[in-house]
């Protein structure tokens, strides 16, 4: 049976004695103690009750029952006051019932510690999480207008973190110079490259990120190459010679076989490569795909060249055709930059309105690979015409 404490919450053992002596029966009474589990030290009073030595005679049993289950049964009550004596009663009918009653509090639980342990870092990482959300969506309805290149592994992370510290805005860090920014990036990321974790799935290719570089811009990177392959899906509308995976390979492997440096260009995984980077390098590669489905995540691309790459260079000995000194990347920009100025000079460019002359002229001088005899021949040409000294 039940010794329902009416006039409200009882913690004293003694109350609880005098409570199940009131009830007249010869069987043995049971007394069950319900508390809702509220605060953080329910477990305390609960412990102190089942272990309570007066009320051992009575085998207590004491559940700890969650506030929103005793609401939820309180509305089959109707419209019932607020107080403690109604409180005490309603909690009484739903032990009563017995439906989905929790496992009565044992004392000495060898294992209380580990669970209590258990459940608070339980709700501390929920708490966590909801203020990460909280957060990530206020960062990005301030930056959701910049463009999307997720350069940090996370947000939350070391650099990002010293990122929001030291910059008040996300208008801030993009006007940083870009040098500025690279340097802050690589000191407060602690230069990790390569990563840790690239390293463990590496499986034995150490060598190769010992070798990589990291650079800032494309034009960095391009530094000293003599050809420039760019990997993209999409058709460009003022495209470079375009070459399948395995032609490209082959034209690789010849220019390496030459002396030449090669890059293969890939894009970002979001976004691939934009206009102003396909022109930058002299032959555009496509990797067949479905037409359904032309677009590949940048490993499965970069795994494909590597294989064509190896089994181009591992084929029949490049015949020599007298080939010169191809132009360096940094040699053609400046022929670029050189042409730019004296199309500008003579009036054929207008600088107000320059459409795609400088696009076209790319492609056209990109296709015939330039040499570098063939690029100081031209140098000549322009300086002949504007007076210019210099070779920039």
């Amino acid at each position: 049976m039940f010794a329902e404490m009416t006039s409200g919450y009882a913690s004293d053992p003694n109350e609880l004695l005098a409570a199940s002596y009131e009830v007249d029966y010869d069987e043995m009474v049971v007394v069950r103690d319900i508390e809702e589990a509220t605060a953080f030290y329910d477990w305390h009073l609960a412990d102190f009750l089942a272990s309570s030595p007066q009320l051992a005679a009575w085998q207590p049993q004491v559940f700890r029952l969650n506030a929103l289950r005793v609401s939820r049964f309180r509305k089959s009550a109707g419209e019932v006051d607020k107080t403690d004596r109604v409180d005490a009663t309603v909690i009484a009918d739903f032990v009563r019932l017995g439906r989905n009653l929790p496992a009565p509090h044992v004392s000495g639980d060898p294992y209380l510690p580990l669970k209590r342990l258990t459940r608070y870092r339980f709700h501390l990482v929920g708490t966590l999480m909801r203020e990460v959300g909280h957060f990530l969506t206020h960062l990005f309805l301030q930056c959701s207008g910049l463009s999307q290149q997720n350069p940090l592994g996370h947000p939350l992370g070391a650099t990002g973190c010293a990122l929001m510290e030291e910059f008040l805005s996300a208008e801030e860090i993009v006007n940083q110079p870009l040098e500025e920014l690279v340097a802050f990036l690589i000191e407060h990321g602690k230069n990790r490259f390569p990563d840790p974790q690239a390293e463990a799935m590496a499986t034995g290719a150490d060598d190769v990120l010992a070798a990589a570089h990291v650079c800032a811009t494309l034009d960095e990177a391009l530094a000293g190459t003599t050809l420039a392959i760019a990997l993209t899906a999409r058709r460009r509308e003022l495209s470079l010679l375009a070459l399948d995976a395995r032609e490209a390979a082959g034209l690789a492997a010849a220019e390496s076989a030459q002396g030449g440096e090669v890059a293969l260009v890939f894009g970002t995984e979001i976004s691939g490569l934009a206009n102003d980077e396909v022109i930058k390098c002299q032959r555009v590669a496509h990797i067949a795909t479905s037409p359904t489905y032309s677009s590949l995540n940048l490993a499965a691309a970069v795994q494909v060249m590597a294989y064509e790459l190896h089994a181009a260079a591992s084929g029949p000995a490049v015949p020599d055709n007298q080939r010169f000194d191809a132009a360096t990347f940094e040699d053609i920009e400046s022929f670029y930059a050189h042409l730019e100025r004296n199309a500008v000079a003579s009036g054929f460019l207008e600088p107000a309105n320059p459409g795609r002359l400088m696009e076209r002229l790319r492609r056209l001088f990109g296709r015939t690979r330039l040499e570098r005899e063939e690029l100081n021949l031209l140098r000549g040409i322009l300086t002949a015409w504007d007076g210019e000294g210099d070779r920039e």
